[in-house]
């Protein structure tokens, strides 16, 4: 079963006891007092600063030394509880799955952790050192790997006690890890600054492999970087030494572009094998190695050609995939590039009940026996081989198309001169479409998109395009130059993501309810982002909850019905739908109108200032016109609390209530978010930009009769 691509999907607790590390070593600290440096006047208001820490990584062991100057409550709050193994690779948690059942799990994908010992104590502010209280817990939780199965390891939570705002915390500890083959990303910067920061990582190749260096540093506004290779009983031992005098705190890593931004290291430990006449490829493990190999070093693009005719063998698998597609006529002279037909599948394929992986193995009707195309014919896409299906139908008909090797670029980005962070790469199907190319997104974890619909982290992305020909991708050793074809995939604007809610509002003076008739259009990465959750389907976890807001769920909202109007399969794929209800109101004379709108930026989410470039999700156009159409004449009695406006580069925001009767007022809002990135430098702009938000989403609407 291949382990490559991990996805963590579930957290289960199984035991929780007070207890040491199984078979903790005794540790005895090597100094009495450590001389660290002074924070400087700027850091003063932080909740902690980082003194020094010193980490050290390898193929199957990892340890550190952390020292924090405790500077706040808040400081005290964040470091009393520690969790090993910790996250390390600030792509791990950016994204997936933020909410529901996976909410707050943030460690790491690691086959065994298996600590040693962890010590901890604190430097007071008279130097006194006092060793702390430790009490450790461990949770059994279990990972799923890309087939569906899980993997089971423990979580160890450790509390600390008696710690005090001046105080210098001390921990360090050492574990043994079975990373299995796996990819590592190890990124420096965490959410406190870094006053003083070494690293050290080591990997060795296999004796049959000793000339591959298998550390790809991505390293920016270091100070040194010290690299050593030596031979030991035939392979060879490469230890890197990256030095950092300052690290500044990430507070929003989510909108930071880490993979691009972001000094960190990877290492591959992974060696892939190719056998002839046959291309094979597989996980280098103990066995012996095939007479004729090619050395593959991860990091850089190469692709190995296969030019002949695809021919499906006559076996359950293709048979059911022939009878799946009966359905489906294709004739290459009205359709050469197989658009038309590519399409009509891709609408049906969206419409089969998505099955994720770890059903297939674990659910109480689990089918992993079945063949995946058997299951179409059955009205089920299955995870595990969803885009494989989607390869083999294009195959099946000899219609050429192009692998679309893309990164999610919240996480990093696909770089044309090597081929880095290759766990993060997702597959998309591209087809030559005149001079440009038409996009079918897979079902990424089960939800349907249209032709030349991407979500907006895969918008306006390097892409790889790999031939359909191709029977094999992977890396080469770096003498070898090899041609890979790049473009860029289609990226929308502010005026094209769109948002527009216009209702009638009728309130009775002498009510306490207001009858409410509600249009919502959705255009562009709103209609991606929400159409599936107005439809009640499956929607995109690795999104903030803040984007998951219905127009019907205003405060004291009653009996409110939604209803799907239109919905258009091609850009920028509207969507409309109408409601209604009432809305109950807790006092006469005043309508509160606070959280009426369903805004995805606030004081919540952005309490404090960036201190880096920061990245918004997509550009929009976010509107709202909202007719109070009153039972008798009224008098606004605070019409100018309305009146807001400003714009910048980035951003506009707009806001106005017009009398246009006695008896009717009409509130507009318009909120545009103009740029992809707002530089460190007018990191300001941001909080007055959800500093009037919030304003405008307090609204209350003042009024008298006449």
């Amino acid at each position: 079963m291949k382990r490559g691509v991990v996805i963590i999907l579930n957290f289960l607790v199984y035991l929780t006891v007070a207890q040491n590390f199984p078979g903790q070593k005794d540790f005895i600290w090597p100094d009495n007092f450590v001389n660290y440096k002074k924070v400087p006047d700027s850091l003063n208001t932080e909740d902690a600063v980082v003194l020094k820490e010193v980490v050290a990584c390898g193929n199957n062991f990892i340890s550190k030394r952390i020292a924090i100057k405790i500077q706040t409550g808040d400081g005290i709050d964040k470091f009393k509880k520690i969790q090993l193994p910790e996250n390390y690779d600030l792509t791990n948690s950016l994204n997936e799955n933020k909410f529901g059942r996976f909410k707050g799990r943030k460690d790491p994908f690691i086959y065994s952790y298996k600590p040693h010992y962890f010590a901890a104590r604190i430097i007071k502010p008279n130097r006194k050192i006092i060793d702390l209280s430790i009490n450790i817990t461990s949770v059994k939780v279990y990972w799923i790997v890309t087939g569906g199965e899980r993997i089971y390891d423990f979580l160890y939570n450790i509390e600390l006690g008696d710690l005090e705002v001046g105080d210098i915390l001390e921990y360090t500890y050492e574990a043994d890890i079975d990373w299995r083959g796996g990819v590592i990303n190890y990124y420096p910067n965490e959410s406190n600054t870094k006053l003083d920061y070494n690293l050290t990582v080591t990997a060795n190749s296999t004796p049959k492999f000793n000339t591959i260096d298998f550390i790809d540093g991505h390293y920016r506004q270091t100070n040194s970087v010290k690299t050593n290779s030596v031979y030991s009983n035939g392979s060879l031992v490469t230890t890197k030494e990256v030095h950092f005098d300052y690290l500044k705190a990430i507070r929003y890593p989510g909108n930071i572009r880490p993979g691009t931004n972001l000094p960190h290291f990877s290492i591959n430990y992974g060696i892939y094998y190719m056998q002839t006449p046959k291309p094979q490829h597989s996980r280098y493990s103990n066995m012996e190695l095939p007479k004729k190999f090619f050395v593959l070093n991860p990091n850089v693009w190469v692709i190995f050609s296969d030019s002949s005719k695809y021919s499906p063998a006559n076996n359950n698998y293709n048979n059911n995939l022939r009878k799946f597609l009966v359905n489906f006529d294709y004739s290459f002279t009205s359709d050469s590039a197989g658009i038309k037909y590519m399409t009509r599948v891709a609408d049906s394929l969206n419409t089969l009940k998505f099955v994720s992986s770890e059903d297939i193995h674990y659910s109480g009707n689990a089918q992993y026996s079945m063949a995946s195309s058997e299951l179409l014919n059955k009205g089920k896409i299955t995870e595990e081989f969803v885009v494989k299906n989607y390869f083999d139908i294009l195959n099946s008909k000899n219609i050429f198309y192009y692998k679309g090797i893309v990164i999610d670029k919240r996480q990093s980005e696909v770089r044309m001169e090597y081929r880095g962070h290759m766990n993060l790469e997702k597959k998309i199907l591209i087809l030559p479409y005149g001079k440009s190319f038409k996009y079918f997104m897979p079902r990424y974890k089960g939800m349907d998109y249209n032709a030349d619909e991407l979500p907006f982290y895969l918008e306006g992305v390097n892409c790889a395009l790999i031939p359909a020909e191709t029977r094999y991708i992977g890396g080469r050793p770096k003498t070898e130059k090899v041609q890979i074809l790049f473009t860029k995939t289609p990226k929308s604007f502010y005026n094209e993501n769109t948002r527009s809610e216009s209702g009638v509002y009728k309130v009775k003076t002498d009510s306490f309810y207001i009858g409410v008739n509600n249009k919502l259009r959705l255009g562009g990465q709103f209609s991606t982002v929400l159409r599936h959750y107005y439809n009640n389907s499956i929607i995109d976890s690795t999104i903030g909850e803040n984007y998951y807001k219905k127009c019907t769920d205003k405060p004291h909202a009653l009996g409110m019905k939604i209803k799907l109007v239109n919905s258009s399969k091609i850009f920028p794929f509207k969507c409309s739908y109408n409601s209604n209800g009432r809305i109950a109101l807790a006092s006469k004379n005043s309508l509160d109108l606070t959280n009426w709108f369903s805004f995805t930026w606030s004081k919540e989410e952005l309490d404090k200032k960036p201190d880096h470039d920061y990245y918004v999700d997509f550009q929009f156009t976010d509107s709202y016109n909202y007719l109070f159409e009153f039972d008798k004449a009224v008098e606004v009695l605070n019409a100018d609390d309305f009146l807001k406006k400003t714009s910048n580069d980035y951003f506009e925001i707009s806001s106005n209530l017009v009398k246009q009767e006695d008896t009717k007022y009409l509130l507009s809002v318009i909120i545009k978010v103009k740029q992809d990135m707002i530089p460190e430098k007018d990191a300001i702009k941001i909080m007055d930009f959800v500093a009037m938000l919030d304003v405008i989403n307090h609204f209350k609407l003042n009024y008298k009769t006449l």
